[in-house]
């Protein structure tokens, strides 16, 4: 009933008829730190096969954890420096500096997924708003999904996020509402969407590609961001769409064996388009991107979820 402690463990197989297959934590003991644990291969037949409810999990890894409704992996939870893979989703959870690897949503896999579930990310209207849902310097790679992200009548944030190589099966994010007074919302701010494809289809380019059910209301921001391709509804009527600053193109990336890639999907040092142009947000003055360098460095912050930090070698001149 009171904030704990629980580190180094492994929750594996465990199966439970309501919520939080591993672990759901009561009010009082949200904020336990849950650190350098593995959940893997849980069920809950109601929401959240691995973790409900927990405000501070980091450097955990999630994978093939699922349920019957809302969120495979984590509902309702704040995460860092995390890894997620295999089947399952996460729901209405505050990611940062997390690693979405080889995650799969796609249908008829034998594992009951309800319509929220195919996405990788879900915002969902039905839990109080004090949990957010948002990611923040996250990345997105190898996954096979129906859709990346959702919006089930609850907005979602996707700030300094690259997406690339990722296989899916229909649209980049797709909107629907939860209830008759709700709708959708995205908000994309300094993220890369690119190298991306239909799944089996690898010359098929998807982009920020947004779709919504018919009738829907939306609210859809995106600034700042480096795309294969634009493909967001027109505003008017009930849905209100604004964009700022978008480059369609492909993204040039370097891996850890380059003098400048940190990390695998590392953006070159001369691309223009996606170094220092990203938007100076408050947060980025403090933080960290996901190899854990500083989120400036140089004139300005970039886009994506790495920071470039490689400096070119200069011209040196002796003089005797």
């Amino acid at each position: 009933e009171a904030p704990a402690a629980i580190s180094g463990c492994a929750f594996s197989g465990n199966s439970v008829n309501g919520s939080g297959g591993a672990l759901l934590c009561a009010a009082a003991a949200r904020a336990s730190l849950i650190s350098n644990c593995t959940f893997t291969a849980n069920r809950a037949f109601s929401s959240a096969g691995a973790v409900h409810s927990a405000t501070n999990i980091v450097g955990c890894t999630f994978a093939d954890n699922t349920n019957r409704y809302f969120s495979g992996h984590c509902m309702n939870c704040v995460i860092r420096d995390s890894t997620i893979t295999g089947d399952g989703c996460m729901a209405n959870s505050a990611l940062d500096r997390c690693i979405f690897n080889g995650v799969r949503t796609v249908e008829n896999n034998g594992l009951e997924f309800a319509e929220q579930q195919r996405a990788a990310v879900l915002a969902i209207n039905n839990t109080p708003p004090d949990f957010p849902a948002r990611l923040t310097n996250c990345l997105f790679v190898d996954c096979d999904c129906f859709y990346l992200l959702m919006s089930w009548g609850r907005a979602l944030s996707v700030v300094n996020c690259t997406f690339a190589g990722n296989s899916l099966t229909s649209y980049f994010a797709f909107g629907n509402r939860y209830s008759e007074t709700d709708g959708a919302g995205f908000t994309f701010v300094n993220d890369i969407i690119s190298g991306n494809h239909r799944r089996g289809v690898l010359t098929a380019k998807v982009g920020l590609e947004v779709n919504v059910v018919t009738g829907v209301p939306l609210s859809l921001s995106a600034d700042n961001c480096l795309a294969d391709g634009i493909d967001l509804p027109a505003s008017g009527g009930n849905r209100e769409v604004t964009t700022s600053d978008l480059v369609t193109g492909t993204a040039k990336f370097v891996g850890p064996g380059h003098p400048e890639g940190v990390a695998p999907y590392t953006p070159r040092h001369s691309d223009k388009r996606i170094v220092d142009r990203a938007l100076p947000l408050a947060w980025t003055a403090s933080d960290l991107d996901l190899a854990g360098n500083p989120r400036i460095h140089g004139p300005g912050v970039d886009l994506g979820c790495y920071e470039v930090c490689y400096t070119p070698p200069g011209l040196l001149i002796m003089v005797r």
